[in-house]
């Protein structure tokens, strides 16, 4: 091995040798750079992870990726744009709808739900403890703005560590700041006052205001038209608030009135919930929202999917995104 290292180093030439033990038999001291890959099962499901063990005189500042051979090469997953780039702004584009679905906004996902998600459905997405709001709204920011452009509305009742305000920012990049005023409503259950349209100060009403609130908050979502609209759950707001058992009655007739009336439903369900098991029999889809060696990841238990990673779309950008599957 020293003399056909002496021989490279005096040729100018780039050898590359593959090992099929893991095993490196001495060799890491005599090469430049080392790179080690393992399979393993997560969830019934195929991984692959690469891990850089050593790169002579470069620092290493992400040593392990997720990586897939889908198209029969290796691709690293989970490279995301420069956190300082700036964000495309631009009116988006709706991707149609199907007869008896609603696009997610995203191609590659509506093709996995076959069609998109079907009409008068309630579908959940649980995630991780290690994935960032961030990370789960490459998914959903389409999906929003998809119902919005087309004259849609929504009702989001967001998760701890979600800001209105924050979303207000991200979708008005992309539709007029009226549609997102007078077409979103979001319940703010800690507020009492407040001097945006778009929140709900649920915090000085009683129950029957309260109802009266959200009866108001509907109408103005479903706009002179009475177009079905999103309903966005994040579930551990209500059982924060609530307790388990009187949320788990409020989301069973919430569920049944979303799918009579045929609009969407999104839940997001956090670990540690209580309600989790019960929520998940209402649902008529679930997927998780995990992390792999830095890369958001998507797989379905209903129905059963292998693992796809989330990315940017590579041409248009954020908040467009990609699902490229992990084989």
């Amino acid at each position: 091995m020293a003399l056909q290292k002496d021989l490279v180093e005096g040729s100018s030439t780039d050898v590359v040798m593959i090992l099929e033990k893991p095993e490196a038999g001495g060799i890491e001291y005599l090469v430049d750079g080392l790179i080690s890959i393992q399979r393993e099962e997560l969830d019934e499901r195929r991984v692959r992870h690469l891990r850089l063990e050593k790169l002579r005189a470069t620092n290493i500042g992400r040593a392990r990726y997720a990586i897939t051979l889908n198209g029969g090469r290796f691709e690293a997953l989970g490279n995301l744009p420069n956190p300082g780039a700036a964000v495309p702004n631009g009116p988006w584009k709706p991707v149609g709808d199907q007869e008896r679905f609603y696009s997610s906004g995203i191609p590659d996902f509506d093709r996995l739900l076959g069609g998109g998600f079907r009409r008068g459905s309630f579908n959940a997405f649980e995630v991780d403890v290690n994935v960032g709001v961030d990370d789960y709204y490459m998914l959903f920011t389409p999906t929003f703005l998809n119902f919005l452009s087309q004259g849609r509305g929504m009702i989001a009742v967001l998760a701890a560590g979600e800001s209105p305000d924050k979303l207000r920012e991200t979708l008005v990049r992309h539709i007029p700041t009226n549609q997102f005023d007078t077409r979103v409503r979001i319940p703010d259950y800690s507020a009492n006052e407040t001097e945006e349209p778009y929140i709900l100060p649920m915090g000085r009403y009683g129950r029957e205001e309260a109802v009266k609130a959200m009866v108001a908050a509907e109408r103005a979502v479903a706009g002179p038209d009475r177009k079905t609209f999103l309903e966005y759950t994040a579930f551990d707001t209500f059982e924060s608030l609530m307790g388990d058992q009187v949320a788990i009655r409020m989301y069973f007739q919430g569920v049944s009135r979303t799918k009579h009336v045929g609009n969407l439903g999104i839940g997001l369900l956090k670990p540690g919930l209580l309600v989790s098991s019960e929520i998940l029999n209402m649902m008529d889809s679930y997927f998780r929202i995990i992390n792999i060696d830095s890369a958001t990841c998507i797989y379905g238990i209903r129905p059963r999917t292998t693992i796809y990673a989330i990315s940017p779309d590579p041409e248009k950008g954020l908040p467009h995104a990609t699902l490229t599957p992990v084989v």
